[in-house]
């Protein structure tokens, strides 16, 4: 075969069985009985595709597939293959399909708020600002600082100048205003969004990726993970909150409620599997 002479970039066995292949075989005059299905990425060669496990390698009838089905959410995305192996214009095309929409972004971060925290993010990042700006919204931090400032805590100027009497504590204060700086990001995490695509209805996955953006801090958003995603209660009352003026009566009447009600069962399900998964070392 032509392609056993390229060079194998990458080569996994799918879990999953596939129809005996069939093929026959010249030299060994048989035919071929493998069921499995092997992914293998060639040197030189963009297209993927998945052969059978016998010594002849055939490629199945599937023959190549779509580098989009390799990635988070696609068909054989547990195929795991590394993401510099797939087209750029297929990962840059998944990319935008996650891509808040203008609207969308501006809406969130006009709220001037992380909506998980309820902080709003420091304007500046001077000794000065940060400092009363942790006194507002840190207080354990701001109230190390005092005891570590001690009696100079009361001198002039101490406001624009302790990042100098105390520099750990300082880089600290500043990762932490850095870190509130208000980004707009998916109510749902994309990971969930991603391996949801084919399970759930297009129309509610266009919503969770394009219009479902909420205000989020960097340290908050940080810490999100798709295996501990909160409970539902907790996720709707921060969408009608944030899309309906805290109102629920607007949010069941809108047309979009099916939509939500479909991705927070859906998303919350699977996280409930993902964390299980977890717990068990899967």
């Amino acid at each position: 075969m032509e392609d056993q002479k390229r060079e194998i970039l990458f080569q996994s066995t799918l879990p999953e069985p596939f129809p005996v292949c069939g093929r026959y075989s010249v030299e060994r005059n048989a035919y071929c009985d493998s069921t499995a299905g092997v992914v293998i990425r060639f040197g030189g060669f963009r297209s993927i595709g998945i052969y059978c496990g016998g010594q002849d390698r055939h490629l199945r009838p599937t023959q190549y597939i779509s580098h989009e089905e390799f990635m988070p959410g696609g068909r054989y995305a547990h195929a795991n293959i590394p993401e510099v192996l797939l087209s750029v214009s297929a990962t840059k095309k998944r990319r935008n399909a996650y891509r808040p929409s203008e609207n969308a972004r501006a809406q969130a971060l006009n709220m001037g708020k992380c909506l998980m925290c309820r902080v709003p993010p420091c304007k500046r990042y001077t000794p000065r600002t940060i400092l009363f700006w942790l006194k507002a919204y840190d207080r354990e931090l701001h109230h190390r600082i005092e005891v570590e400032l001690g009696a100079r805590a009361s001198t002039p100027h101490i406001a624009d100048q302790w990042n100098e009497i105390l520099p750990d504590l300082w880089g600290e204060a500043l990762q932490r205003a850095e870190n509130s700086e208000l980004q707009a990001d998916h109510l749902f995490p994309v990971t969930l969004l991603e391996q949801l695509r084919h399970k759930i209805s297009p129309v509610a996955s266009t919503y969770g990726a394009k219009a479902l953006i909420v205000p989020l801090c960097g340290s908050c958003n940080r810490g999100r993970k798709a295996f501990v995603l909160e409970e539902p209660e907790i996720i709707e009352d921060r969408y009608v909150e944030f899309f309906f003026e805290g109102k629920p009566g607007l949010a069941r009447a809108s047309k979009y409620n099916d939509n939500f009600r479909e991705l927070l069962t859906m998303c919350t399900l699977l996280a409930d599997t993902l964390r299980s998964q977890k717990s068990l070392g899967a």
